[in-house]
């Protein structure tokens, strides 16, 4: 059985990374800021913060007033004056008594014209710490580096119309740490010379692998007055720096020349540096096709490396050895298997190159090729990565170590695997003991990987259970064709598959309404293989379409045929509105709405399938759609014409509520016209829906009315998007879907591949399913089948919680 502090261990999400929320001592790691002294400004109409003692330490009450005013957040600025330049985090000792009205939380940090900022969830337990690292914030705007820090911004996103309020009783820096430096380019991004997400998210992959493996590192930023602190550390990594400062990249070479630094670069590397690695830069190459930059390929001479990591790249920045210690470390290989001479990774013993950014596929591939060039520069990484994975090697799903586990397991196979877990441990112990790290980590994964399936194979499997993932391609899982991929399901339980087989603007069947995908003119028909693979393994088939969002492969002219007649997206702002630089259709357009229903009806009508699937079936968000169109459709509903458009959309109440409404109509016409054709020509074709989770606030935010449509009955079962790595905020989410659900089914889903962290978290893949249980829901949907689902977490998952009895 699953132990409770399993279930509902608490993790704080920080801008894509997992940090435990532990109970720290007040004073743990420096004195707390006088709460008292500092101001508090309330935002807008949020109440004003209230001093208070909390068992003695001076604090403030933060009220969030949500009951009877409409503002979408409660915030409050606190004035400081803060250089955390030094700082490894921020501790936040806080308590919320009723999280329940509250979606989520923001910590910003102002620093000049820009934010750092970070995102929570709050457990209803009592006073926890909430550690926010500099290495785990996002970037807004334009900051100025870490010393100039003059606000800490509190907010609490709106979910419930009702009071509740969160206590502050320590806000404390916590200094830095490790000897390992991960350089964020926040001067570039601040000159607009990268793009601050890509910075973020490139720096990302590495963090977390570097946390997984337990070697303590520190973010440096390239903004900081006083410079990097290289005389702190060993090695310093960059894992995407475009346009580095001219004095930064002067001290990086100082520091490799004079002190003996060493670097590990990553796709931007500035010629000085790379002359004082003994290394010569050479051209910037652009796939000419897609899988040219597939995987990389160690030599011998990257000692613990993986064979090959696989790693899709679409560009690369090569450089050669240009010194007698330096070597070509790993070649790039295509598609089709050839290896070719452009240099993957290059190295010497003072810099390692990768001539890409470290994408975050292949992720026990990437952490072992981390680990390798890390290794080449200092054999002392092996040590400390294979101490700091033995030490939560054990600690599996919130076990404070195997004998701990074994107590609860009471399957005889549970118990078989725990045992060779441990036996794997000890012998890894046995080489760690003989300075033969590379062997002891190989071990260790294995190690923990039984005792995970020790945890698995414990787990009990529920008859008649609705078990179903979503895959984000039309084609097999990793190139295999749809049987292998739905034998696999069938083999671990799985009982339906809701492939994305159309979009806004493009079908990858051969379709009479929508524009088909090359491939479909070349011959395929991804419904039809996915179907013949469904029938043959006894596995249902929904089929998913996009929609509005036309996707980045509609082709150009359809594109430009949409804009000419006037039926894309327009924003608040005039522009039209994209994502991911892909239109989205205006869902106030009859001629849209015409295409959506008959997109769908034309799936059903086709092909011998068990549902057709909404996704998208919403706006993006509030700033759509107010082209001329949505205008004066609206002014027609309205009876008059709006003043001041947009803007009397949101600044006139009356209009605003109108506004709103006419929103959700449009979106719940297309989910009625489709559920209502259905139930009179294809009455054995589900209707089903993704939804967002938080259906009270979605109604106005996107215009989707998840409730309505089970209320109504156009929905046969409904799929709301659970995507949290917080299991109490899942099991609430899912407690209130159902209660709201009018006895429609909820099958929630469950986020596998939206979790902070590079591998996926089988164990609280498992929890969540067993919370979905406990919450009444009679199944599940995972996002996503990719290839680590079919052969890593789903064949786990077939061991107990899914198993076929």
């Amino acid at each position: 059985m699953m132990s409770v502090r399993s279930a509902t261990q608490g993790l704080w999400l920080i801008a894509g990374i997992a940090v435990a929320a532990v109970c720290l001592p007040v004073h743990a790691n420096g004195e707390s800021l006088d709460l008292h002294a500092i101001q508090w400004d309330p935002m807008g109409d949020t109440a004003p913060a209230e001093e208070m003692e909390f068992d003695g330490v001076s604090g403030v009450r933060l009220p969030c007033n949500f009951e009877g005013t409409d503002f979408p957040r409660a915030s409050w600025d606190a004035r400081v004056e803060l250089d955390l330049s030094g700082a490894s985090a921020l501790e936040i000792e806080i308590r919320c008594a009723d999280s329940a009205p509250i979606s989520w939380v923001n910590v910003y940090l102002q620093s000049g014209g820009g934010w750092y900022h970070v995102n929570t969830v709050l457990p209803e337990e009592d006073w926890i710490t909430l550690r926010i690292p500099r290495k785990g914030t996002d970037i807004e705007g334009e900051p100025e580096g870490w010393s100039e820090i003059s606000t800490v911004r509190f907010s609490a996103w709106r979910r419930a119309n009702q009071d509740t309020r969160m206590d502050v009783r320590s806000v404390r820096v916590v200094p830095e740490g490790g000897t390992i430096g991960v350089l964020r380019a926040e001067a570039a991004a601040a000159r607009g010379a990268g793009d601050p997400q890509s910075i973020v998210q490139h720096v990302q992959p590495i963090g977390t692998m570097l946390s997984e493996v337990g070697l303590d590192y520190r973010l440096v930023s390239d903004l900081e007055p006083g410079g990097l602190p290289l005389g702190e550390l060993d090695l310093l990594i960059m894992p995407d720096t475009p346009d580095l400062p001219e004095d930064i990249e002067a001290n990086i070479v100082r520091w490799m020349e004079n002190e003996g630094g060493k670097v590990l670069a990553f796709y931007h590397l500035p010629s000085s540096i790379a002359e004082a690695g003994g290394l010569r830069l050479g051209q910037h190459i652009w796939q000419e096709w897609p899988g040219h930059f597939a995987a990389i390929i160690p030599t011998a001479q990257l000692q613990g490396a993986p064979e090959r990591a696989a790693q899709g790249s679409w560009n690369i920045t090569t450089a050669y050895p240009a010194s007698d210690d330096a070597e070509v470390l790993a070649a790039w290989e295509d598609e089709d298997g050839a290896v070719f001479d452009a240099p993957a990774i290059t190295g010497s013993p003072r810099l390692v190159y990768m001539s890409h950014v470290m994408l975050p596929q292949d992720p026990v591939a990437k952490q072992q090729l981390l680990l390798a060039m890390l290794g080449y520069l200092d054999d002392n990484v092996w040590r400390d990565a294979a101490e700091g994975m033995l030490a939560r090697a054990d600690r599996v799903a919130g076990y404070a170590g195997l004998d701990d586990m074994r107590a609860e397991l009471n399957d005889p196979r549970a118990l078989e695997a725990l045992d060779d877990a441990a036996g794997l441990m000890e012998e890894a112990k046995g080489h760690m003991d003989q300075e033969e790290f590379i062997e002891a980590i190989a071990l260790i994964r294995d190690g923990a990987r039984k005792a995970t399936e020790a945890f698995a194979k414990n787990q009990t499997p529920v008859a008649g259970e609705w078990r179903g993932v979503w895959r984000h391609q039309p084609d097999g899982v990793g190139g295999e064709d749809w049987d292998t991929a739905i034998r696999r399901l069938a083999e671990n339980g799985f009982t339906a598959v809701l492939p994305n087989m159309l979009w806004g603007g493009v079908a990858y069947y051969p379709s009479d309404v929508l524009p088909q995908a090359e491939e479909v003119k070349e011959g395929r028909d991804f419904i039809a293989e996915c179907l013949e693979a469904c029938r043959e393994h006894g596995v249902e088939l929904h089929v998913w379409k996009v929609n509005w969002y036309m996707g980045n492969r509609a082709p150009a002219e359809f594109v430009a045929r949409m804009r000419d007649e006037g039926r894309l997206m327009i924003n608040f702002d005039g522009a039209e509105e994209t994502m991911w630089e892909a239109p989205w259709l205006c869902p106030s357009h009859p001629d849209n709405q015409q295409l959506e229903i008959d997109s769908m009806l034309e799936v059903a009508a086709n092909y011998d399938v068990d549902g057709v699937h909404f996704d998208y079936i919403r706006y993006p968000g509030a700033h759509g759609c107010f082209c001329d169109g949505c205008r004066e459709r609206f002014q027609e509903r309205l009876g008059e014409e709006v003043g001041d458009w947009p803007a009397d959309t949101r600044d006139e109440p009356d209009i605003r509520e109108a506004w709103l409404q006419f929103r959700r109509d449009q979106i719940t016409t297309v989910v009625a016209e489709v559920a209502g054709e259905l139930q009179q020509n294809h009455p054995d074709v589900q209707l089903s829906a993704a939804v967002f989770p938080n259906w009270g606030n979605s109604r106005d935010n996107i215009g989707q009315d998840a409730e309505l449509w089970c209320e109504r009955g156009y929905l046969d079962f409904v799929c709301p998007m659970n995507y949290t790595p917080h299991n109490h905020v899942f099991a609430r989410q899912t407690a209130n879907q159902i209660e709201a659900a009018h006895g429609v089914p909820v099958y929630p889903g469950i986020g596998l591949t939206t979790w902070p962290g590079m591998q996926p978290d089988t164990v609280k893949l498992i929890e969540q399913i067993r919370l979905a249980r406990e919450s009444g829901a009679p199944g599940f949907t995972i996002f996503e089948y990719d290839q680590s689902a079919m052969d890593d977490v789903l064949p786990m998952a077939g061991m107990g919680i899914t198993r076929e009895e």
